[in-house]
């Protein structure tokens, strides 16, 4: 955001001082007045090119490090890997905004934020995790899907949007998770959500 809001600073004094003008002040020609008028043009098409590029930028930085899943089930799945294992990086990159806000309010959900603290939080613990070896195993048991309409796609982003925005979400899915570790499995329910083209961990439950 502070990118995009520097970006727009600069668009409006630029824009803006290129286009300034007092007639009583100043008396030019007309061919100085089509020269400057030019000159401005060409000041405000770089500026709002800059706008568009910084914006861009920003879009694409956010992606880069939230790239979540290509369905439901990998998104639970993946996420609840990197969980057990004190993956920083992984949890980030399957996070929903909902549970990067969740997990570190002060990074604003910023997976790049999320993941500094978790890494900087897993080293200073005094254990690492018991699953580090491997020993253990995922399977999605089921998956339902919900989309607009649906009863439940409205109960999930309802509940999304106490921490963040839920507009942009097109679907949603609750995944039953069979986890099998040290010869006994348990199964939990976890519920994700696709905006972007892309799916991402959001709550348990």
């Amino acid at each position: 955001m502070g990118r995009q809001n520097s970006a727009r600073r600069f668009f409006a004094v630029d824009f803006g001082a290129a286009l300034w003008y007092n007639p009583i002040e100043r008396r030019d020609t007309d061919e100085q007045k089509r020269t400057r008028h030019e000159k401005a043009g060409r000041q405000g098409a770089a500026a709002a090119a800059a706008l568009v590029f910084a914006a861009g930028g920003f879009i694409v930085y956010r992606i880069a490090h939230r790239n979540g899943a290509g369905s439901a089930t990998e998104a639970a799945e993946e996420y609840t890997r990197a969980a057990m294992l004190y993956d920083s990086e992984g949890i980030a990159k399957f996070s929903s905004e909902y549970n990067s806000i969740i997990m570190y309010p002060s990074g604003g959900g910023d997976p790049e934020k999320l993941a500094d603290y978790l890494a900087k939080l897993y080293s200073n613990a005094a254990t690492s995790s018991i699953y580090s070896d491997g020993s253990f195993s995922l399977e999605s048991a089921a998956c339902s899907y919900y989309r607009d309409g649906d009863a439940e796609f409205a109960a999930i982003t309802a509940k999304y949007a106490q921490k963040a925005d839920a507009g942009g979400i097109t679907d949603a899915a609750r995944v039953r998770l069979r986890i099998t570790a040290g010869g006994k499995s348990d199964e939990r329910n976890i519920t994700v959500v696709k905006y972007g083209g892309r799916w991402y961990y959001a709550f348990s439950g």
